[in-house]
């Protein structure tokens, strides 16, 4: 009987210690400075998918959804929390143990070193504590595994490192949530555990997988062999948005199993398919989360030659823009490759689970790398890109302006004054797009020479006179 009663004095002190951790763990999670409030899962849904409010109990049970503090949830990824009661008579010695999935403490320095790379950005931005829970929950997600008990009784936590786990891991896009269960005794948390929620069999993850390798190692070869990291970049970035149709209602448009495999996905399959390719190639990548064009919108942070910036392939692709603008003249959109903080918030907001990086230089810009991003009118520099589009034998050309003031001078010099015609034969139409938002021009039919009537058509067109 003085046995019984010093293990169940024991066990009680266990749950109180493990009870008084967990509170120790909110406090400083609560005590940390974020930009933003986490969300319960990372994504982004495609454009045009909307995303309903929810509200969180006090005691989670069943199906529970948590609000992202200004915005709505990303992703309906499926997350499911129950509370298990049990009595002194059910705790088991396995419970009061670390329980399957921990591991203990062995390999744990390998561990937290193997992460550690550039490619897990959100990795590096976690406490120790909260790394140990990070690698847990991606074993458990990697191996497809179930009842992993998790080294905290913090469901916030729980919550941040799934976050991380996939912002950092694109090659888990087998996983479709994560369930959770918390084990009390007498209302005190004694043990959380975690299980994935998974939308492949292991056969059908392993079919996949040697899909999108074949499919990855084509793409990887056609990379320039130069040190230049800005072109190996830019041929990822054109690579993507070439091979890749924009659709609002292909299969595993969460994943990259939709544009390596399918050739069709969203915002959240362009950017996913980004990060695993440059991740591979050894070029710093993660995703931010926001909004674009009033909808829910995930891209790209790089590090190109030790410049941050931005790269969004979705925005550079023309079946976007055919499928939002119904526009066949759009060719491919280079806004967004290179951009800093400036030009981004034009267009873009951002409300990402993880902070990110400034972006405050243009010097790795598509416009400047490119000899066609204009602080000032420079007709002389204009027709000097005109014979160089020309002579590589491309048929459109895009400038960008700075600022809306540089902007509205081409404008008017251009098309009032009808200066386009220094940079055509007699004759010759061109059509042009104006975009007024992002201060760009882009000229057409370069390279055609056609007869027609010598008047301007409409706006948009223009018959050289």
């Amino acid at each position: 009987m003085r046995d019984l009663n010093s293990r169940n004095s024991a066990k009680i002190k266990i749950a109180a210690c493990l009870f008084m951790a967990g509170l120790f763990c909110f406090s400083v999670l609560d005590g940390c400075t974020l930009p933003e409030r986490l969300v319960r899962a990372a994504g982004v849904p495609g454009a045009g998918e909307a995303a309903g409010d929810s509200e969180s109990a006090s005691e989670p049970s069943g199906i529970i959804e948590i609000p992202y503090e200004g915005s709505d949830p990303w992703q309906n990824y499926e997350i499911e929390t129950d509370t298990l009661e049990i009595g002194d008579e059910s705790f088991s010695e396995r419970e009061e143990g670390e329980g399957k999935g921990e591991g203990g403490d062995s390999g744990e320095a390998d561990a937290l070193y193997r992460f550690s790379g550039e490619n897990n950005y959100c990795f590096s931005l976690l406490g120790n504590d909260e790394k140990r829970v990070y690698i847990q929950m991606f074993n458990c997600f990697f191996n497809m595994e179930s009842d992993v008990i998790l080294r905290t009784l913090d469901l916030d936590e729980v919550d941040k490192c799934f976050n991380y786990v996939l912002l950092d891991h694109p090659e888990l896009f087998f996983v479709e949530g994560y369930k959770t269960v918390v084990t009390k005794r007498g209302g005190v948390p004694i043990k959380l555990s975690v299980s994935g929620k998974y939308g492949f069999t292991a056969s059908e993850r392993a079919a996949a997988q040697k899909k999108i390798d074949a499919k990855v190692t084509e793409i990887l070869s056609g990379v320039p062999d130069t040190e230049d990291e800005y072109e190996k970049v830019r041929y990822i970035f054109d690579y993507i948005v070439n091979n890749t149709d924009y659709d609002a209602d292909s299969e595993n448009n969460q994943n990259i199993v939709s544009v390596f495999v399918n050739g069709k996905s969203v915002c959240q399959g362009y950017s996913m398919a980004v990060k695993y390719l440059l991740d591979r190639m050894g070029i710093f990548c993660t995703l931010v989360y926001g909004y674009a064009g009033g909808e829910n919108h995930s891209w790209n942070l790089v590090k190109v030659n030790g410049t941050y910036c931005y790269l969004d392939t979705t925005w550079g692709d023309a079946a976007y823009r055919d499928h939002e603008e119904k526009n066949k003249t759009y060719r491919t959109n280079y806004n967004y490759l290179g951009a800093d903080d400036e030009i981004l918030k034009r267009t873009h907001k951002i409300s990402s689970p993880a902070p990110t990086p400034k972006c405050e230089s243009l010097e790795e810009y598509y416009f400047v790398r490119e000899n066609s991003y204009f602080t000032e009118v420079d007709m002389l520099r204009l027709q000097a890109l005109f014979e160089r589009v020309r002579s590589e034998g491309e048929d459109i050309l895009t400038i960008k302006c700075a600022d809306n003031t540089v902007y509205d001078r081409f404008i008017s010099e251009l098309f009032y004054r009808k200066k386009i015609s220094d940079f055509y034969e007699p004759g010759q139409t061109t059509s042009y797009i104006r975009d007024d938002m992002e201060y760009t021009i882009s000229f057409t039919s370069l390279s055609e020479n056609r007869e027609a009537p010598a008047q301007v058509v409409e706006e948009g067109q223009v018959v050289v006179q």
